[in-house]
């Protein structure tokens, strides 16, 4: 272990560094800073085809990760216990010219619904010859074991009409391509 001490404006904060977590002595007690994490996101276009099932986000890249794990494209897996923060964002199309239509997230733990964690989100139709669309973006926290997982389920009673679309790069101004899903999970305590 190794300790740090830096004054700063006359006040003392001491820092110990124990196997890639790092513990931050305020006067109070110790904060600690994990270094889990997990970067993903999704450039395929994700369809609802049933109204009366639920499927599995599905996530084509992973950028950055350390300590949680995706395992079948869909399964957030958690190498060690602790609270963890996770939140994503997720950008519906609908293309019916006709009704709007709603679309569910939710989160699944160990194959098991979670309680309380459905966001619905109403995806305006298509006008003037562009798609509807609409952002949800979700924030939540809980504890997790070791090997726990986490899938993102979603739902929509669009038949076939909202997806979970990527937008490509654009022009005029030049803008970046838009994921479909953005996700982010890091640990905030052991």
């Amino acid at each position: 272990m190794d300790n740090i001490t830096a004054n700063i404006t006359e006040e003392v904060i001491n820092v110990d560094i124990v196997s890639e977590e790092v513990n931050i002595d305020f006067g109070f007690g110790f904060l600690p800073v994990s270094g889990y994490y997990l970067g993903a996101y999704s450039t395929d276009n994700q369809t609802c085809p049933s109204a009366t099932q639920a499927y599995p986000i599905h996530f084509s890249e992973v950028y950055t990760q350390k300590g949680i794990n995706l395992v079948d494209n869909s399964k957030i897996v958690f190498t060690a216990s602790g609270m963890y923060n996770l939140a994503f964002s997720l950008q519906y199309t609908n293309k019916a010219t006709n009704a709007v239509y709603d679309a569910d997230v939710w989160a699944r733990v160990n194959g098991v619904n979670a309680p309380f964690t459905n966001s619905q989100t109403s995806i305006p139709t298509k006008h003037a010859g562009i798609n509807g669309h609409a952002i949800t973006a979700v924030n939540f926290i809980g504890p997790f074991n070791a090997g726990d997982y986490v899938e993102l389920m979603w739902s929509s009673n669009g038949d076939g009409n909202v997806l979970i679309e990527t937008i490509g790069p654009q022009t005029n101004p030049a803008r970046p391509a838009a994921p479909g899903i953005i996700l982010t999970v890091w640990r905030i305590l052991p």
